[in-house]
């Protein structure tokens, strides 16, 4: 069996997700452990006092993949996790109540690593690299049902996120290094795309607009550039 990170010294976070709450809040999500890590989510308030958390998960490596706050303050999440046979991978769609109570997971075969959530359902990437070898997009209901299938023209998807109706990305081709921000619709069809460059992350802004982290060629300097909604 592998051991749970918090048993082991040198432990600390890792964040990759933050969420703010209609209270003030702040959901946080990604891993604990001395890395590797084992998932882990917490909620937090204006205060920074943790309020409750969920994890860290029963092994690593683990991680937190995808993070939504639904309408009625209810929280999901996909969480990879690692079972008590060591590098048994298994993937969930866990779903807690709005005071961290547990409501159940469902699992769910791996289909992607670039998560985005949207109203009651989640889109997954799929990347050239991984099993099929031929990108497209996936959707699926909180519970873990397929809910739909479609193509998608770009090898990898480093980043992406809800975009209204449709979703915004960071992609890129195999050879990369350079990447694309795009927005596109859930059937894969895109509605705009950037010119090439070197993007980490995405936003999308209260106006509509979607915030990119641009970073300079030699990777020593970075801009923020926003687009504005097509």
């Amino acid at each position: 069996m592998v051991p749970a990170a918090a048993n082991v010294s040198g432990a600390f976070y890792r964040t990759r997700f933050y969420l703010p709450t209609p209270d003030n809040g702040l959901l946080v999500g990604g891993g604990f452990g001395a890395d590797p890590f084992n998932w882990w989510i917490g909620k937090f308030d204006a205060q920074g006092h943790r309020v409750w958390q969920a994890g860290p998960g029963p092994a690593y490596p683990e991680d937190v993949y995808g993070l939504a706050l639904r309408p009625d303050g209810s929280v999901t999440a996909i969480v990879q996790e690692i079972s008590q046979m060591p590098g048994l991978s298994q993937w969930f769609i866990a779903r807690f109540a709005a005071d961290g109570a547990p409501q159940g997971r469902s699992p769910f075969a791996a289909l992607g690593t670039s998560f985005a959530a949207l109203a009651s359902q989640w889109v997954a990437a799929v990347d050239i690299f991984q099993p099929g070898g031929a990108p497209g997009l996936v959707r699926l209901s909180d519970q873990g049902a397929v809910l739909g299938r479609a193509a998608w023209p770009f090898d990898q998807t480093r980043r992406l996120i809800a975009d209204g109706d449709g979703i915004a990305a960071v992609v890129c081709a195999a050879a990369g290094p350079l990447c694309f921000v795009v927005r596109a619709g859930t059937d894969g069809k895109i509605r705009w795309q950037s010119p090439a460059g070197s993007f980490t992350d995405i936003a999308r802004t209260p106006d509509g607009q979607i915030a990119a982290v641009s970073w300079s060629a030699d990777m020593l300097s970075a801009r923020l550039v926003r687009y504005a909604d097509p």
